[in-house]
């Protein structure tokens, strides 16, 4: 395929999951994912977040995989985004009226030891075989017209199993409207 017809192919593709962003579509692909693979992810998230709590040294990181338990069941129109020290320190500040009475907690910075040590520890013995079912189950999504959209959300997702502490889940604005030749939104966005 030469380069002209991927990058049309892509553009068709992604105008297309952004039809599919509208009622009643949406609530059709929430329905799917719920069906096809998001009770197993919550189970398979919340054994290993068991696990973690398990180990008394990794309780605040189990706890956070119960949060992500949550989140694989019913991803659509969220997204996991790293924290930012910065914003972090400014949410604790205007907790506090100004003043900082508490740091950040180990677990919440990237780029603490306690988080990549604790990432490391979920890649090795569970994010790689959830990454994994993440792809398989992206492949069977796709293979429905309407779930192309949520296997692009399960590809995404297995990027994030296997790294994901150091990480919050935010909430976003699905596109709904086809861009205009000069790659803008025509305008619309939808709340999931």
């Amino acid at each position: 395929m030469s380069k002209i017809s991927q990058s049309a192919t892509r553009k068709k593709l992604q105008e297309f999951v952004k039809l599919t962003n509208v009622s009643p579509f949406i609530q059709i692909r929430k329905i799917l994912w719920i069906i096809t693979c998001g009770w197993f992810f919550f189970i398979a998230y919340a054994i290993a977040a068991l696990f973690m709590c398990l180990t008394i040294v990794y309780i605040p990181l189990g706890l956070k995989a119960f949060e992500f338990a949550i989140f694989a069941f019913m991803p659509i129109g969220k997204e996991p985004q790293l924290i930012s020290e910065e914003k972090l320190i400014e949410k604790y500040k205007a907790e506090s009226r100004g003043r900082i009475k508490k740091k950040p907690r180990p677990w919440e910075l990237p780029n603490h030891p306690y988080t990549l040590i604790g990432n490391l520890i979920w890649a090795f013995f569970i994010g790689w075989a959830i990454a994994i079912m993440h792809v398989v189950f992206g492949i069977l999504q796709a293979l429905t017209i309407i779930g192309i959209g949520n296997a692009g959300q399960s590809f995404l997702l297995s990027l994030f199993a296997v790294w994901p502490f150091g990480r919050e889940i935010k909430t976003v604005e699905l596109e709904t409207k086809p861009t205009n030749d000069n790659n803008r939104p025509e305008g619309g966005t939808a709340r999931v």
